[in-house]
Formats: C-alpha cells, sequence, structure tokens
C-alpha cells in the first residue's frame, strides 16, 4: 500500500508505540483512520482528542474520529458500559456545544496549535 491506516482507541503511549512501529515496518506513511476512544475498553485505558490529535499533528499523521455530534449513530455510547457518564466518540452535543469540557479547552487553541505546529521540525 502506498499509506498504512490503523485504528487507535488505546491510551497514548500505546498508540505512539503502534505508529511508531507502523512507520518503521513498512517504510509509508500512516494514517489513524480511527481515533479517540475515551473510557476505558478492549483496547486499554482509552484517550482523548487533545492526546491523539497533538501526537499526529507533531508527526505529521492524518486523524480521523468516528463521532462529531451526538445523534443517530450513537458513538457517544461506550463499547462496553452504555451507562457511563463519559462519552466514548463525539464531540458536540446536538445544539452545538461541546460534551466534555477538556475538548471545549482543547479545540479553543486548536487553530493555533495547527499553525505553530506546520513551523516546527518533524518529530518522528
Amino acid at each position: 500500500s502506498d499509506i498504512i491506516t490503523f485504528h487507535g482507541y488505546d491510551a497514548i503511549s500505546q498508540f505512539s508505540e503502534n505508529a511508531q512501529h507502523l512507520t518503521k515496518a513498512y517504510n509509508r506513511p500512516v494514517m489513524c483512520t480511527e481515533c479517540v476512544g475515551r473510557t476505558e475498553n478492549k483496547f486499554g485505558v482509552g484517550n482523548h482528542y487533545d492526546e491523539v490529535l497533538t501526537y499526529g499533528l507533531e508527526r505529521r499523521i492524518p486523524m480521523f474520529a468516528w463521532g462529531l455530534v451526538n445523534g443517530r449513530t450513537q458513538t457517544h455510547l461506550d463499547w462496553h458500559n452504555q451507562c457511563n457518564s463519559m462519552p466514548f466518540h463525539d464531540l458536540l452535543k446536538s445544539d452545538g456545544t461541546f460534551l466534555c469540557e477538556r475538548d471545549e479547552m482543547f479545540f479553543q487553541n486548536f487553530p493555533q496549535r495547527i499553525a505553530t505546529a506546520k513551523t516546527k521540525p518533524l518529530k518522528i
């Protein structure tokens, strides 16, 4: 393949290790086609937007996350514990407000993070 894709729902330390392994093993660019699983899940403790997007920006790894707005696809529900109050994937409520304060704080500065990342040397 011209590009290697992977899913990353695990803790950022494992997420990082997986991305580095794939990059080195196949000598190809990588793209995370599914990321952010905030709660503990079958892959481990989970991760958050601020962790994976920062990691991706620093290493120029594109990221794709399931669930933007809480809706019919129910991607806010935890795969294993649907009573969990922490949304699993979704970022926004149907009224456009953030589901998690942590995400709101991160995305307030996100445009500046992108601009800064473009001027920094690439991390490997």
